[in-house]
Formats: structure tokens, sequence, C-alpha cells
């Protein structure tokens, strides 16, 4: 059996209550402008501009509704190519500065789990 993991690290998403009346803003967020990649939003046919927040503890976001969020996630997780996350980010050039951090991550949440 072909297995695929989904992990959607490192960006993050947030529902911003809209105002009564008014649809809902998603806010698809990461630290890193890289991490926000936007081939992928091209992938998902999406014409969104990822925006720089620099105070914020998320600078990089785009925004958008639950159907442009539902459309990267399902365009993400038909691009999956790999079946462990980090040996994936091991092997890849561009995120592999960041393996170290990710084991960190992986050790605390591990460790909660027990």
């Amino acid at each position: 059996m072909d297995r695929k993991q989904v992990r959607f690290l490192p960006a993050s998403s947030q529902k911003q209550e809209p105002a009564e009346g008014s649809p809902a803003v998603y806010h698809v967020r990461a630290r890193l402008r890289a991490d926000l990649d936007e081939n992928l939003l091209l992938a998902a046919r999406l014409r969104k501009n990822i925006e720089e927040w620099p105070q914020a503890d998320y600078r990089y976001r785009f925004i958008g509704s639950e159907a442009d969020v539902a459309q990267v996630m399902a365009c993400r997780a038909s691009t999956l190519d790999y079946d462990n996350f980090k040996s994936k980010i091991g092997r890849t050039p561009d995120p592999k500065s960041k393996l170290h951090a990710y084991h960190e991550i992986w050790g605390v949440m591990a460790e909660l789990q027990r």
C-alpha cells in the first residue's frame, strides 16, 4: 500500500470571524515566505498575493475564503510525494536548513504524547 502522510507545516491557518452577514475570512500564515509556496497557490489556481506583515508573529500570509483554503489543501494533498516528512526535508535543498528545527519539534511533540 502506498502511504502518504499529510503535513501542512510549517504554515498555520486562522479563521477570522466575519461581521454579521459576511463570509468568513481565512489567513494561511507562515514565518518564512518560501513556506507559503506561491507555486502552490498557482497550482491551486488562486490569483492571491502573499502579504507581508512585518510586525506579526507569522510574517507571511495569504488571505482567502473557505473555498480558497480548501482548494489549496486539496492541491497540496494531491501532490504529496513522500511517506516521511522529515526524510523528504532532509533530501530537499531549500528546506534542508530547517531539518534540525523539525527534529526538535518532533521530539517535543513526541514527549507530549507520552
